[in-house]
């Protein structure tokens, strides 16, 4: 689910990103803990800086 991330799996806080969660109730949780190997954690982070450049090309429109 795409949720703002607040640093978890070390995802840049406040970009929305997709993490694994739990929903219950109306609320979600971030599933913690997960191990990530290391071809899943570069393509996390080739993800995370794509979302980086996407928010700063916004930005640069002063649409944020």
């Amino acid at each position: 689910m795409a949720v703002p991330s607040q640093g978890e799996y070390g995802i840049p806080e406040g970009i929305v990103y997709s993490f694994p969660v739990t929903a219950k109730d109306g609320e979600y949780r971030i599933v913690e803990g997960l191990e990530i190997n290391a071809f899943a954690r570069k393509r996390m982070e080739i993800t995370a800086q794509e979302l980086l450049d996407e928010m700063e090309q916004v930005k640069a429109l002063g649409l944020i």
